[in-house]
């Protein structure tokens, strides 16, 4: 009677659309059953419930598409009467139903394997969980037998790795080498690994796949993500030269100019405004590749240096260490004398990528370092050569590698060199808003104890 009462009708089969508390289901066995009449094409038990041809055009894709990611492996996913559909193709190349079932708002998801006579619930109360593609993967390689990720030799990575944008005036994406990887590369948002599945296929994220394009002689010739299509293209020949930019900004900031000088001690303040927090920026310098940056924030500290050949990290949660590979990268990379001096010195490859026009102001996007690995973007003013802006990656405890984009003004002297009063950094972290940071004290040939730069006692 309660089966009647829930879910018979003539044509327009209910469906409890929010699966959640307000459903019109009570325990996930009478979920289970709902799904189950379906599989059994509208019977429940001896009894039917729904026309065969009501539960048919409820499994059958209808008039709107669905768009959307899914993570079972070789699957589009599409849309019948309140009902989200998993189709494959058959021996013929038609569609062919492998799996049907709903989602909810609060992370909710109910999948149905016709063939497999399997159902599968998986209820988090997480709004906006990506977690359920993530159990798409492991239900496509337990029922379907198709691992989402397949062991297949990729081809040679050197035949990815380039620059990719969606036209003129768009700024540019790296596929690159990312340790024994390939990733994409957003300028200041994130570098996302890549996971070969054939076919000039790569997994980005759960679900989300990004294929490259070749031509007919078999060339890359960009890539898409769903809808979204980039092309892959060589930076133009008109083109300041790498050596002739970063001639151009070391003489624009002249940071050499702090050699025989001693140390140079700038104290600043920081305000993250957004998490209603302050506090205070302390740092040393000595000229060539000698620095130390100390931060407080309240009760918190960090403190990153560079003693000439190792950088050292110290933080009230972590304590003390010596970095390596790519976070000290990062670290230095980060240094007044690495963002304002001559790039040269410590980049693989300096190279002019593009020239954005904004307005009356014309800015070089200039790559300090090849394909092989990151590299932070600098923004540099065609006409004046100072460094405006840098799209970078850096590391955060408890997030792990981030990106971000750091504006610099308010350029005055210090001993002749052009240094940024006014520093502004965004996370790629919705929750950390920018951290603004100001000098207000400059101090030269100051004295340091016995392994400052080492973050010594």
């Amino acid at each position: 009677g309660e089966w009647k009462r829930y879910w018979k009708t003539d044509d327009a089969p209910l469906f409890p659309f929010f699966l959640g508390s307000q459903a019109l289901y009570s325990t996930l066995e009478d979920y289970a059953r709902f799904l189950e009449m379906y599989m059994d094409r509208g019977r429940v038990g001896k009894e039917r419930l729904l026309k065969a041809r009501t539960v048919k055009r409820t499994l059958r894709p209808g008039a709107h598409p669905m768009r959307g990611a899914t993570g079972f492996p070789e699957l589009e996913i599409g849309y019948g009467r309140q009902m989200v559909l998993y189709h494959g193709a058959d021996e013929d190349g038609d569609p062919e139903l492998v799996a049907f079932g709903h989602s909810g708002s609060d992370g909710t998801y109910a999948w149905a394997f016709p063939k497999e006579r399997a159902m599968v619930l998986y209820f988090t109360q997480s709004r906006g969980t990506p977690t359920g593609l993530a159990v798409e993967e492991r239900l496509g390689e337990l029922l379907l037998g198709v691992p989402f990720d397949p062991i297949q030799l990729a081809p040679p990575l050197e035949e990815y790795l380039g620059y990719y944008w969606e036209g003129e005036g768009d700024r540019y994406r790296t596929i690159l080498r990312d340790g024994d990887d390939l990733a994409l590369e957003v300028l200041g948002k994130a570098v996302r690994p890549l996971t070969y599945i054939g076919d000039d296929r790569w997994k980005l994220l759960p679900g989300v796949v990004l294929e490259f394009d070749r031509s007919e002689a078999g060339e890359v010739t960009g890539y898409r993500i769903g809808d979204h299509q980039e092309f892959r293209f060589e930076p133009s020949s008109d083109l300041p030269t790498g050596d002739e930019i970063a001639e151009r900004v070391a003489a624009a900031h002249r940071v050499h100019l702090l050699e025989g000088v001693g140390t140079i001690h700038v104290r600043s303040s920081i305000e993250m405004e957004k998490l209603g927090m302050s506090g205070t920026v302390e740092s040393w310098l000595r000229w060539p590749d000698l620095w130390r940056v100390d931060e407080v924030i309240g009760d918190e500290f960090g403190r990153v240096s560079h003693d000439g050949r190792d950088v050292h990290y110290e933080s009230r949660a972590s304590g003390h260490s010596k970095l390596d590979g790519a976070r000290a990268t990062a670290a230095h990379e980060a240094s007044l004398f690495a963002r304002f001096g001559d790039w040269r010195a410590w980049a693989s490859d300096v190279q002019v990528i593009q020239r954005i026009v904004a307005g009356d102001d014309v800015v070089l996007l200039v790559r300090a370092g090849d394909t092989s690995a990151t590299a932070p973007t600098f923004y540099v003013d065609d006409r004046t050569g100072l460094v405006g802006r840098v799209d970078s990656m850096t590391f955060l405890e408890n997030l792990g590698r981030i990106g971000q984009t750091t504006r610099f003004g308010d350029f005055e002297e210090v001993e002749g060199a052009m240094i940024p009063h006014r520093t502004q950094t965004e996370l790629a972290h919705p929750l950390i808003g920018p951290i603004v940071t100001r000098i207000a004290e400059v101090a030269v040939g100051v004295d340091l104890a016995e392994g400052h730069f080492t973050l010594g006692d």
